[in-house]
This record gives structure tokens, sequence and C-alpha cells, in this order.
């Protein structure tokens, strides 16, 4: 019989250890979750979000195993964990609409209040109309 050093076996050996761990995680499902984070750098995540997005959910009846906080540097994230695909689609619309309940209202909002803090008065939209020579400008360049 073929007698091999040592550490070809113990190459071998840690290939099939390395290979076990790496396939270990297909054997478990997708758990379906949502994850609130936040794109501005300006905009925070903190723990009364957690509570916010729970009440959120609640509110909205959609079931959840369970909402956590965490920070991992300076990235700040909640992530509920939920039971099913649709749960999952259910709780993402409830969470969009619980955080940003109208975003066009809240753009019109926020344009009226500029213009009227530069003296000018809103248009119907909600946007303050352009100044004329503004215009000229912007159609002069354009052609």
């Amino acid at each position: 019989m073929n007698r091999y050093a040592l550490w070809k076996y113990i190459v071998i050996a840690v290939a099939l250890l390395f290979g076990v761990i790496y396939t270990v995680p297909n054997f478990f499902g997708e758990a379906p979750a949502v994850q609130v984070s936040s794109a501005k750098a300006t905009v925070r995540v903190n723990p009364s979000t957690r509570e916010r997005v729970e009440t959120t959910l609640r509110t909205a009846n959609v079931p959840f195993d369970s909402a956590l906080f965490e920070t991992v540097g300076l990235n700040s994230t909640v992530r509920v964990r939920l039971q099913d695909t649709d749960t999952q689609l259910k709780a993402k619309d409830a969470i969009e609409h619980g955080f940003n309940p109208d975003p066009t209202i809240d753009v019109a909002r926020s344009a009226d209040l500029h213009a009227g803090r530069a003296g000018r008065r809103p248009s119907r939209i909600g946007c303050a109309p352009i100044h004329r020579n503004l215009r000229i400008a912007i159609l002069r360049f354009l052609s």
C-alpha cells in the first residue's frame, strides 16, 4: 500500500472542510426580509426607527417574525424578518407608505415653501414660476 506525506493528507482535509463550510448555506432556505436604511448621509437610522417600523407594520396588519436594529461601522439598518414573499411585498409597501405617505405632496409643499421665501407666488402645481430672463437664457443656451 502506498503511503503519502502527512502534509498531503492535511491539504485534502482542509479542502474538504472548506467545501463543506462553503455548501452549508445551501441547505437552509431563504428568509424573506425587508431592510430599512438611509440613502443620505445626513439622515440617520436609529433605534426609534425600529419602533416606527414595528408600529407601521402593526397598523397595516402585516405579521412579522422579528425586527432588529444593527449598526455596522457608520451604517445603521433595521431588518424585519417575515414569513413569506407575499408578506414581504405587503410589508415593503406598508413601510414605504408609512415613512413617506405621499411624495408628490411633500415635493409640492417644499417648492411652495421656497417660493414663499423668495417672495414669489407659487403656481397651481406647487412650483414657483420661472423668471422670464432665466427662461430666455435657457432657450438661447439650448438653441
